[in-house]
């Protein structure tokens, strides 16, 4: 199975794919998520499935991110950066303003 941008995000410990989430979440064209798959793969992880109706993924998702381990994470993005200015994208800030605008949208 392949994990989505938003299964891997969810997993703090795979902060690294907070470039996936930023991709994702800066497409306007993106689908939403699949909410059983992303239940699922977060069950197989070991994760807790999210509480709550299924529409609040992006709820759930900001819960584990803002208090998650945020250092280090720009230099474990860095390098697949195309465009070192795009850096910003990545700080927690920033991910978390693009998951409210999400909310927001859908």
């Amino acid at each position: 199975m392949t994990p989505t941008p938003t299964h891997s995000a969810a997993e703090t410990s795979h902060l690294p794919h907070i470039y996936d989430l930023v991709w994702y979440l800066s497409d306007p064209e993106s689908p939403p998520p699949n909410k059983p798959l992303l239940a699922n793969a977060l069950r197989q992880a070991g994760f807790p499935e999210p509480a709550g109706p299924a529409h609040k993924w992006h709820e759930a998702l900001t819960d584990r991110l803002v208090d998650a381990p945020w250092e280090g994470v720009r230099q474990d993005v860095e390098r697949f950066l195309e465009r070192p200015a795009d850096l910003w994208m990545v700080e927690k800030e920033a991910v978390l303003a693009m998951l409210a605008q999400q909310q927001q949208g859908r």
